[in-house]
């Protein structure tokens, strides 16, 4: 069995989970910390005018998400991605 890469693992989470939270390099060097999604139903609780309209094609190299503190989609490089903070990854750093 092959091993979920970091961005795979991300729009994965996107997809499945409410809110994400990860941590990436902006084009002009700084980190940013997201709280994002890709879920319909968390997406409209927030703003139900907020979903897609159309099909789209993704970019290659290219990971959206809807970014719940700005409340608008956002993007980013995936070779920018830093790292996922997991429910895993927060309760090693209570131990």
């Amino acid at each position: 069995m092959r091993k979920e890469n970091l961005t795979e693992k991300l729009n994965r989470l996107l997809q499945s989970e409410d809110v994400v939270n990860f941590t990436y390099t902006k084009k002009n060097g700084e980190t940013r910390h997201a709280r994002g999604t890709k879920k319909p139903s968390a997406i409209i609780a927030v703003n139900e005018d907020a979903l897609p309209k159309g099909t789209g094609t993704p970019k290659t190299g290219v990971i959206t998400y809807f970014d719940l503190d700005k409340e608008a989609w956002r993007a980013l490089q995936e070779t920018s991605l830093v790292s996922i903070e997991t429910k895993e990854s927060l309760e090693m750093n209570l131990v």
